[in-house]
C-alpha cells in the first residue's frame, strides 16, 4: 500500500466518514432486501476509458467496514 494511504490519518478519517454515512445504524433499505448472514458480490467497472485513482482507499473503506469483506484491484 503507499505510505500516504497507511497514515493513520487516513484511517481515522474513513472512521469518520463511515460513522456519518452509517449514523450507527445498518442501511434500512439492505435490511429489509438482504438476508442476515448473505455473502454478496459485486463489480465496480469503468464504462469507458480513464484514469483510476485511490484504489487503496477504496480497499481500505471497505476493509473498515469489517465482516471478512475482500477486494481484488485489478486495473489495465
Amino acid at each position: 500500500m503507499n505510505e500516504v494511504y497507511a497514515h493513520p490519518d487516513v484511517a481515522a478519517i474513513i472512521a469518520l466518514s463511515l460513522r456519518e454515512d452509517l449514523r450507527g445504524a445498518d442501511d434500512l433499505t439492505c435490511r429489509a432486501l438482504v438476508p442476515a448472514g448473505a455473502r454478496l458480490s459485486g463489480i465496480v467497472r469503468a464504462k469507458e476509458a480513464g484514469v483510476v485513482c485511490g484504489l487503496p482507499l477504496f480497499a481500505a473503506v471497505f476493509a473498515a467496514l469489517g465482516g471478512g469483506v475482500a477486494v481484488t484491484l485489478c486495473a489495465a
